[in-house]
């Protein structure tokens, strides 16, 4: 192992020929940080992913409340979702406009814009008089929730640059990432319904009090970021100026891309466009982004279907419902424990990579994700399909979310980490891609949940989803199969 992988740090480097440090060495280079200098940098991101996503959903659970302060009902479409809406649009919108930011600019910097300006669209959520007032200012509130919970995904490869070392912190990214969705519900069933309010009151006290601990906490994991703030540094411990770095030539090169910065518009058009291009230009994109978006589009999916079935076949109560999402929550977390194995095998697979010696081999991400998706996802929808009868007991039903909540870890997973790999040069805007599609999806498809399991019933309404889930269950099996044929035919992925 490295030096880069031990818990010291390495020495700084030298070259004979001018006795100056390369960045590539440097102890404050983030790739150099000892690990528990990443891991806790990892874990306020994960915490801060976990604890945004609880606003997205956590309004459902008090939603019928709500709607009879502010004069309205579900009873003929489903408007108490359009909470949920909102803030996934603005969710949708985040990523593409922030992240390219904070990637230029500076993580910490961009964390902190984004986590004030999440705190102040607490506050009208919390006093709102009126619907609207709810909705517009959710849309606020999803655009820097999202900042915050997708940035993970690009601080992670910032300190873990080797696909190995990386594949524990980004599966927990994603844990946390369904975890914090799962859980609004449940949280909000903390609190009496007439007492809604006390969800935004409570969690603007919880993040105003983590503000101290993130400003301290969160250091600048941008290379390039780092480097520059070091140039302007006069003391005697760090490199005194930019010259220092020319004994790297890579380094130097990249201080004069820096200088060649593109304009913001330009960025900004990169931002947006290329995620979108490889979403209509990459089947692989396009495959892996319907998959995981559908997978995601469930958790909001539960949100409502839970309500109609606990409530309507075994008399649950709002508060009830709400926790009943638990059960989701518990097969994600025995999705993520399954992971861990898989990445075990991931990394083996270099054993026997004919093409490549000595290189994992892409396609092992996707194993464990063909029997979590047919078995876990398709098969636990048709479990909690046929299990929500008055006759029987309501744990069968959730044992069935709690097979779907194991196919939903592991598939948005292996999502992420696959186009991570795939697409080396342009994981970001891959991975943006599939971020937008999960955002819309979620947005829209849980609009028609309630009058398609009031017209259908609970038992032909989860075995509609079941054979969608059945369907695109066929996606991993087919980049299993033809996913180098398909890596060497594109210019864009990476082939193995």
């Amino acid at each position: 192992m490295n030096g880069v992988h031990e818990d010291v740090v390495p020495a700084v480097r030298t070259t004979s020929a001018n006795m100056r440090p390369q960045w590539s060495d440097h102890p404050e280079n983030p790739v150099n940080w000892n690990k528990s200098r990443k891991w806790l940098v990892t874990a306020v991101v994960s915490w801060l992913c976990f604890s945004a996503g609880i606003n997205a959903t956590a309004i459902l659970t008090p939603a019928a409340t709500i709607g009879q302060q502010f004069g309205f009902n579900d009873e003929d479409f489903p408007t108490s979702y359009w909470t949920v809406t909102a803030w996934t649009m603005g969710g949708a919108a985040g990523p593409m406009v922030g992240l390219p930011l904070l990637e230029e600019f500076g993580m910490r910097k961009g964390y902190l814009i984004s986590y004030i300006g999440f705190m102040i669209f607490l506050i009208p959520q919390a006093v709102a008089q009126n619907f609207t007032t709810l909705i517009v200012t959710r849309v606020f509130a999803g655009f820097f929730a999202s900042i915050l919970m997708n940035g993970a995904a690009s601080v992670i490869p910032d300190l873990f640059n080797d696909e190995i070392e990386r594949a524990l912190p980004l599966t927990l990214f994603i844990l946390v990432y369904e975890a914090g969705y799962t859980l609004g519900p449940v949280y909000a069933a903390c609190f009496p319904a007439e007492q809604w309010r006390w969800i935004f009151y409570t969690h603007l006290i919880v993040f105003g009090a983590f503000l101290p601990v993130l400003w301290f906490t969160l250091q600048e994991t941008r290379g390039h970021v780092v480097r520059a703030q070091l140039s302007t540094t006069s003391t005697q411990d760090c490199l005194d100026d930019r010259e220092a770095y020319a004994a790297d030539e890579s380094i130097e090169k990249a201080s004069t891309q820096a200088d060649e910065r593109p304009h913001l518009l330009s960025l900004f058009y990169a931002a947006i466009v290329r995620p979108i291009e490889l979403l209509f230009t990459q089947p692989v994109v396009a495959a892996l982004t319907l998959w995981s978006a559908f997978t995601t589009a469930l958790v909001f999916i539960s949100t409502e279907s839970i309500e109609q079935i606990f409530a309507e076949n075994f008399n649950f109560s709002d508060r009830s419902v709400g926790v009943v999402q638990l059960s989701l929550f518990v097969g994600e977390v025995v999705g993520f424990i399954a992971c861990l194995p898989q990445n075990s095998y991931y990394i083996h697979s270099a054993r026997w990579n004919k093409e490549t010696p000595g290189q994992p081999v892409p396609e092992a991400r996707l194993m464990l994700s063909i029997p979590a998706s047919f078995i876990g996802l398709a098969g636990g929808l048709f479990w909690y399909a046929w299990a929500s009868s008055p006759g029987l007991s309501w744990v069968l039903p959730a044992l069935g979310l709690g097979l779907i909540g194991f196919g939903i870890v592991i598939i948005v997973n292996t999502a992420v980490v696959y186009l991570t790999d795939a697409y080396t040069s342009f994981a970001g805007s891959a991975v943006a891609a599939l971020a937008m599609g999960e955002n819309v999806l979620a947005a829209w498809i849980p609009l028609s949940t309630p009058r398609m399991y009031r017209v259908l019933g609970p038992h032909w309404a989860s075995s509609l989803l079941a054979f969608v889930a059945l369907a695109l269950s066929f996606v991993p099996v087919v980049l299993t199969i033809y996913g180098r044929q398909i890596r060497m035919k594109s210019n864009l992925m990476e082939g193995k």
